[in-house]
């Protein structure tokens, strides 16, 4: 027994603190340069400092990080010989960060002021209170602090390798590829500094706008609203999108992914953390449940164990709520037990969810096709298409989502010709509620949208019809679905729809149309019982930048 005894001690010394070294995430100081490197494939007006500032500040100047001013003097210094180079690359741009804001960034660091703010981040909760509790008190840092607040100082740059736009007619896209490098300021233990490109990604984004629409007149975002044309309301777009791609990609960066230990267990799938709204965590953030521990050799692994979401987030921003913690919901764990570590899933909160479906009892009258002889129709099959975008941290609600579907499908009126085509399109605006067993979830919804009856047939060379026919109408969605993968649903449900008003018609026959009588149109029914199956993803990045603009309303 006394073996056993001291054997579990000797465990417990070297696990726990191997937790806690993993399971802490260390807060990072951030520079940024106010300098964005374009490329000679960047057309003139192409690219927008202000409109993208104002992205980068709620994307990329996040609340993980701490964010330090670097002098006129060095900025002006690296902008100067960045832009003299004829072609860029990520080491040419360090030898310039070397010699010009590195230094600079050295000089921060070394303030005292800044070590002791740095400090508080550096040790827990309670160290925290005791150091606002003493304010007069002198704390000195460690040799290890010392070296892992030295080490923590990043450089992000900006790059853009290609803007243009395209224009079809009324149509303008706008298209922007670069991305982000950043350079890690490393300093060694002789007080020798030099700056290392630790991460280079690059993703696109795309934007587009209409010639004459008044919706593209301005664009707008976290309560800032720039007057644009057409040309520059789709550059906005495309930066919006661009920009958003590069935060989850961002968080994806190990040095940069949020980390905290699992404190408490609320009950068998929930548990409780330190990270709160200081951290910049949202409602249904994702997180992954890892697991460390050395291999025979003694390197340090890590094994994934679980993963959740956040569903109750503390503001504990200021020192606010200091006895009150974060709560994650686990979809599927083994064995997780406090002192397991969480580890950031990033995602943008933008779902696509696609569906083929079969509806057995819709209703299309053949009076709607009296020009030919065709029959009543009453099946039709098709696809549908879902954006789901996560309006949880907008409204404090958890998986609570808007949604945008749009479906085309294919019905057979039984024309008798040969050269003929009718389909049925749908476009739906709705809200759903996700509620989840584990691995397993219930999804429900409501909708309200239009349905459209689009027909063409050509008796014979020099006559064509066009039959277009729609209602307005609700519906209701039940879906089941099963979590394959954290990003990755099965999903299969019903959805039942009911017509508003009468329906409405026009034919188009010899470039001459009328409407529709509304007796050809009586018991028409466009939408019916759609029985549908098919796989929802959730995404990491998308080139458009749907919902975007919703993104500066989150609170919760």
């Amino acid at each position: 027994m006394k073996k056993i005894v001291i054997l579990f001690i000797a465990l417990a010394a070297i696990v726990f603190p191997l937790c806690a070294q993993q399971g802490e995430y260390t807060r990072k100081s951030v520079s940024s340069l106010g300098y964005v490197w374009l490329g000679p494939d960047v057309r003139d007006g192409a690219f927008d400092m202000d409109a993208f500032s104002l992205f980068l500040s709620s994307y990329i100047e996040v609340d993980r990080f701490d964010y330090n001013d670097l002098s006129l003097s060095s900025l002006d210094e690296f902008k100067s010989r960045a832009t003299a180079l004829r072609t860029a690359s990520v080491s040419s741009l360090g030898e310039i960060m070397q010699v010009t804001v590195g230094r600079e960034i050295i000089r921060i660091l070394s303030d005292p002021d800044i070590q002791e703010s740095r400090r508080l981040n550096i040790e827990d909760e309670s160290a925290r209170v005791t150091l606002a509790q003493t304010k007069g008190r002198e704390f000195g840092l460690t040799a290890e602090q010392l070296e892992i607040l030295m080490n923590s100082a990043y450089i992000y740059l900006p790059y853009v390798t290609s803007a243009s736009w395209v224009r079809d007619r009324d149509d303008v896209k706008y298209e922007i590829k670069g991305g982000i490098i950043w350079y890690q300021l490393q300093v060694d233990s002789d007080g020798a500094t030099q700056i290392v490109a630790v991460e280079s990604s690059s993703t696109s984004g795309q934007g587009t706008a209409t010639i004459g629409n008044n919706n593209h007149k301005s664009y707008s975002f976290s309560g800032k609203t720039f007057d644009t044309n057409p040309q520059e309301y789709s550059m906005c777009a495309g930066l919006h999108a661009w920009t958003r791609n590069l935060s989850v990609i961002m968080r994806q960066i190990p040095d940069f992914c949020l980390t905290a230990q699992i404190l408490e267990r609320k009950n068998r799938k929930r548990f409780t953390t330190s990270l709160g709204r200081k951290d910049g965590v949202f409602l249904d953030d994702t997180f992954r449940v890892l697991e460390y521990y050395e291999d025979r050799e003694g390197n340090v692994k890590s094994k994934r164990i679980g993963y959740g979401r956040i569903v109750k987030n503390v503001d504990n921003r200021g020192g606010k709520n200091p006895d009150k913690y974060s709560e994650i919901k686990l979809h599927w764990a083994k064995k997780v037990m406090p002192g397991s570590v969480l580890q950031e899933y990033p995602l943008m909160g933008l779902d696509i969810k696609v569906t083929p479906y079969y509806t057995p009892d819709i209703f299309i009258p053949r009076a709607v096709f009296y020009h030919v002889d065709a029959g009543n129709v009453e099946q039709s099959v098709g696809i549908n298409l879902v954006m789901e975008y996560n309006i949880a941290p907008i409204i404090g609600i958890p998986q609570t989502f808007t949604e945008m579907e749009m479906a085309v499908g294919l019905v057979n009126p039984g024309m008798d010709i040969e050269s003929s085509g009718s389909y049925l399109y749908a476009i739906y605006m709705g809200l759903s509620k996700k509620l989840w067993a584990g691995r397993l979830g219930l999804s429900l919804g409501g909708k309200a949208g239009v349905d459209i009856l689009a027909s063409s047939s050509e008796i014979d060379t020099y006559s064509q019809t066009d039959v277009g026919a729609g209602a307005f109408g609700v519906k209701g969605d039940a879906d089941l679905m099963f979590m394959l993968a954290p990003n990755v649903h099965l999903t299969a449900g019903v959805s039942k729809g009911f017509p508003i008003g009468s329906g409405f018609g026009t034919m188009k026959r010899s470039g001459q149309s009328h409407d529709i009588p509304d007796f050809r149109l009586d018991g028409m029914e466009l939408s019916g019982t759609r029985f549908k199956a098919g796989i929802t993803w959730l995404l990491k990045q998308w080139d458009f930048n749907m919902f975007a603009f919703m993104d500066g309303m989150k609170s919760f």
